[in-house]
């Protein structure tokens, strides 16, 4: 990055193109918000441009090329999206991924096998429904009622293993009503 520059989180694409998000206003002397695109040489991509009205904390490349960010914005491409958005490969917002309501940060997101979304951070409620700090979307952006691990502090990281395991860490000391400190 340049000065001024704060990258949060970064995914390389299958093409080598590298998706950049964090707290940030310019790239390369261009204007980009929050997340931008550079083409494998290190040039920034002109035409990609989404815009999230804040940081970009996390990024996750899909099998099909859209890409899910996760943050502290409250707007992407100039619609509302808190906390969680999908875009098209092409930078523009998917539509057809719901628009959960998320009212604070969003700090980890990760795709599971099957398309759902994993989502780690600081809030209590996803879709006016009580999730602690962890939560699962479905793989169009609706909440997974049946997933509520509740974790008692914030969910920094989220993995996902091949056998479709979900390893956590954070600040929190239990999950799901068991001892986990941290991790």
């Amino acid at each position: 990055g340049a000065p001024g520059v704060y990258t949060a989180d970064w995914a390389v694409q299958p093409d080598g193109k590298v998706v950049i998000g964090g707290s940030f206003f310019t790239v390369g002397g261009q204007t980009r918000n929050n997340l931008a695109r550079l083409n494998a040489d290190g040039s920034l991509e002109t035409a990609f441009d989404p815009s999230p009205t804040e940081q970009v904390s996390s990024i996750v490349i899909q099998q099909d090329g859209k890409i899910v960010i996760g943050g502290n914005f409250s707007q992407v491409a100039g619609v509302n999206r808190r906390r969680v958005a999908r875009l098209n490969s092409d930078g523009s917002l998917d539509t057809t991924f719901a628009n959960p309501v998320v009212l604070t940060l969003v700090r980890s997101v990760a795709i599971q096998g099957d398309g759902k979304v994993v989502i780690g951070g600081d809030f209590i409620t996803v879709s006016n429904q009580t999730r602690n700090r962890i939560a699962r979307l479905s793989a169009n952006g609706v909440l997974d009622t049946a997933f509520n691990p509740n974790a008692n502090g914030f969910v920094s990281a989220i993995a996902i293993q091949p056998d479709g395991r979900i390893i956590i860490g954070g600040a929190f000391t239990t999950v799901s009503g068991q001892t986990r400190n941290g991790l």
